[in-house]
């Protein structure tokens, strides 16, 4: 039992930090595009 929570737990832990990264890779890659536009417009 204890093995099966530790390995939920494991899981649980990467898909966070596979997440947080995701969201900060997205997040970069967005504000660059919303940038663009604005620095070609002026």
């Amino acid at each position: 039992m204890a093995y099966i929570l530790y390995e939920i737990g494991r899981y649980e832990y990467y898909h966070n930090l596979w997440s947080l990264y995701l969201q900060a890779g997205l997040g970069q890659l967005f504000s660059v595009r919303q940038q663009e536009p604005f620095w070609l417009n002026n």
